[in-house]
């Protein structure tokens, strides 16, 4: 594989590897591994994005997932994933059956478009956090499930542009992996523990029937340009955060950027129950919404605009941590209108 592609293929051709002896794991190889094969692929899974975690790099994977087993046998739904990722901030794709989620992710918000094709018609809704949901593990996790299916031993080392790879090749099960009957893997690893690629197929034996499964994954690190947010983060979604202020009984709703809101609904989820729902009209960048309680209607939300209000006894406590703040965007053809915004806050009071 040249070392400008990311490419992931089961039926790649292989380059045959120059055996040589691991003498010492902690230093000659990588993590976890040693002159016998990969002893331990919890450590070398976490050394591997450790490693990559302070890097700018890009992720490639398809595997087949299982979605059911029964007497009759197993049924898979196949995936595909494309991360790229830098310092703070990664860009990931998960495709399946139709349905595509895109994140974009920084160390303070989330922002997420799910398109889904029905029928030949798509449509695509959109959603928004003020906080971090990182999908930068989510290749990590599902290659260490697969690897950690078999054994290895350990085959040589194969030199290219980027260095020495060490190859491992899976020999047999690690014990009780029923449904699994059999499993074959092809690993690359470098020395600081990174996967640069890795090819498994297991057999499933599930009642009459016997059917097969594919991993393959392949990473890259791409130097110093880190990934490009996609237009529809601000073209598409406002951009939202909240703090409790007035001694923990307003709460103080921003709108820091992205599209202006025009209409929306306001869920908001207090520590003490009700989840009353607000309407609210002509939200703008740059403006702030207070929103509280007073014990004379405490299942009534009121709103001040760009005004915080003067606190007094009978407003209601609403926490004196953070609030969490996540905003939804359906399709015009399920709101009957141009679309329909819903903003979610839920205090926490932890």
């Amino acid at each position: 594989m040249p070392d400008d592609q990311v490419t992931a293929s089961p039926n790649q051709s292989v380059q045959s590897a120059t055996p040589v002896e691991l003498t010492n794991s902690t230093t000659e190889g990588p993590p976890g591994t040693s002159d016998t094969g990969i002893d331990n692929v919890t450590r070398l899974i976490e050394a591997h994005q450790s490693t990559l975690n302070n890097s700018i790099y890009e992720e490639q994977m398809e595997w087949d997932q299982v979605a059911a087993v029964s007497s009759q046998g197993i049924d898979f739904v196949p995936i595909s994933l494309t991360s790229t990722n830098g310092a703070n901030v990664s860009r990931t794709k998960i495709a399946s059956e139709g349905v595509v989620n895109e994140y974009w992710v920084t160390e303070n918000s989330t922002a997420g478009k799910t398109t889904t094709d029905y029928l030949g018609t798509q449509s695509a809704n959109y959603d928004y956090h003020n906080r971090p949901l990182s999908f930068q593990d989510a290749g990590s996790e599902t290659v260490h499930d697969w690897l950690n299916t078999s054994t290895y031993d350990f085959t040589g080392t194969i030199t290219r542009s980027n260095g020495t790879l060490y190859e491992f090749w899976a020999d047999g099960l690690r014990g009780d992996t029923t449904p699994i009957e059999d499993a074959h893997a092809r690993v690359l690893i470098d020395q600081e523990g990174v996967i640069h690629e890795a090819v498994v197929t297991r057999i499933y034996s599930q009642g009459n029937e016997t059917v097969t499964a594919r991993l393959a994954y392949a990473v890259r690190r791409t130097g110093t340009t880190p990934p490009t947010r996609p237009d529809w983060v601000t073209a598409e979604l406002p951009h939202l955060d909240a703090s409790v202020i007035g001694n923990g009984t307003v709460i103080a709703l921003e709108h820091t950027g992205g599209t202006n809101v025009s209409t929306a609904t306001i869920s908001t989820y207090f520590p003490d129950g009700p989840q009353p729902e607000t309407e609210i009209e002509t939200f703008e960048r740059g403006e702030t919404l207070y929103l509280y309680r007073t014990e004379a209607d405490p299942d009534r939300v009121l709103v001040s605009e760009n005004e915080a209000p003067a606190v007094n006894d009978s407003f209601i406590p609403v926490g004196e941590d953070q609030v969490f703040v996540s905003v939804f965007k359906w399709p015009a053809a399920f709101s009957e209108g141009n679309g329909s915004l819903h903003i979610e806050l839920e205090p926490s009071n932890r």
